[in-house]
């Protein structure tokens, strides 16, 4: 908790500052800085058509037996985004993640030999597939100078196998929010992270705008058609800080969580996760390099993850949106 509340207040004193001293911009400039795992669910809304395509790695290392023997689990998740909006009001998209699974387990050279150590069974094998396709529609209908104020809904749709190990909902990660563990998500257990159901995650969004500076967050509850190992419903919560230094350039920290009864009251999904984007005009359209960086705060979040994207923005004006 220590280390959650100092990266936080370090974070936010660094983008205030900058946010004073940079020049004034317009809102709706830092209007299309997006986050990188919870687009769907941050104030933000496309200009227009989005195209995106990127993706996310996340590691967790446990130890089994201290000082013999160390697991490693790693999530790569290419993930393709398309969303479509009017810049102002109305956002409505679909994310399909591939989920690439593996798991390595490293054993003192001494004990290699020994029958507890042999007789430990392994979390789950290797697995590649797609993951849980999500979709989502949101609706900003209070935008000011000041604040914005928003909601929407998220379905995740049972395409990834859960036998496998390659949906979207079981907890530990997240569920079916972001990109895992923010695009797809894995479980307290780790031998799986497929749901097998319909996921429903109505939640609300707000922004309080300073200058160049935008504090945001966002909560909902993720439910499901049916609630399973695989399936497990939880509240979903995050935030931020945009800066936006040059109407092309801006920075982001992102605090994301989730909160589960299996988790217990002290063990929430939390991660902190920074990054930019650079933005180029090209003729009609905005073509957009997207940073993501991660770093777990809490005995269940992986340790560290790293990402990135390139996205395409076509306007609304060049559509007939």
């Amino acid at each position: 908790m220590k280390r959650l509340l100092g990266t936080g207040v370090l974070s936010a004193t660094f983008l205030s500052l900058l946010s004073w001293a940079g020049a004034q911009q317009t809102q709706d400039a830092l209007q299309g800085q997006r986050s990188f795992g919870r687009f769907e669910l941050d104030t933000g809304t496309v200009d227009g058509l989005w195209v995106e395509a990127g993706v996310a790695h996340f590691q967790e290392r446990t130890r089994i037996r201290k000082l013999t023997v160390r697991d490693t689990v790693t999530f790569t998740t290419p993930f393709a985004r398309v969303a479509a909006g009017d810049g102002r009001l109305w956002e409505a998209g679909l994310l399909v993640p591939v989920v690439i699974r593996e798991f390595d387990r490293d054993v003192d050279p001494a004990f290699e030999d020994n029958p507890d150590v042999l007789a430990l069974p392994l979390p789950f094998d290797d697995e590649t597939g797609i993951g849980d396709i999500q979709a989502y529609g949101k609706a900003v209908p209070v935008r000011t100078d000041f604040f914005d104020l928003g909601a929407g809904l998220l379905l995740s749709f049972p395409s990834g196998d859960e036998d496998e190990g390659l949906g979207s909902g079981q907890v530990g990660f997240l569920p079916s929010v972001g990109l895992l563990p923010s695009t797809v998500g894995a479980g307290t257990s780790k031998k799986g992270i497929g749901t097998g159901e319909v996921g429903f995650l109505p939640y609300a969004t707000a922004a309080l705008k300073f200058r160049t500076l935008e504090l945001r967050a966002h909560g909902g509850y993720e439910w499901f058609t049916d609630e399973t190992s695989t399936a497990i419903e939880a509240a979903v919560y995050g935030g931020g800080l945009y800066y936006l230094y040059h109407p092309r350039f801006s920075l982001r920290a992102d605090f994301v969580g989730l909160s589960a009864d299996v988790l217990g009251p002290d063990d929430d999904f939390v991660t902190f996760e920074p990054g930019f984007d650079l933005q180029m005009r090209i003729g009609p359209l905005d073509c957009v390099v997207r940073s993501f960086g991660a770093i777990g705060m809490t005995e269940v979040s992986p340790d560290w993850g790293v990402g990135g994207s390139v996205a395409v923005q076509m306007r609304s004006e060049a559509i007939g949106l």
